[in-house]
């Protein structure tokens, strides 16, 4: 069972943040930013239902794994899948 705490929240903000990075892309950067500020109600909801949790943490790891590989479409897809679910 996931434990809902600050550092859980914070580590999912530097997770995002450091995709942000790596994909080097200025523009993706810049439409993001304004987003994180906007949406810290959408964060805790999002940690309400246990079941959430654990699948987003799933997708977390699918998506570092594919970036890690270097799988540009496997990280792709992965991710479309993570932002449908969120």
């Amino acid at each position: 069972m996931i434990s809902v705490d600050r550092d859980f929240c914070q580590a999912k903000v530097n997770f995002h943040a450091e995709i942000t990075r790596a994909a080097q892309n200025p523009t993706f950067s810049i439409i993001l930013a304004p987003l994180r500020e906007l949406l810290p109600e959408n964060r805790v909801a999002s940690f309400s239902d246990q079941r959430m949790m654990e699948t987003q943490v799933r997708q977390h790891k699918r998506i570092l794994e594919a970036v890690r590989k270097r799988d540009v479409a496997g990280a792709r897809q992965v991710m479309r899948g993570h932002l449908t679910y969120t």
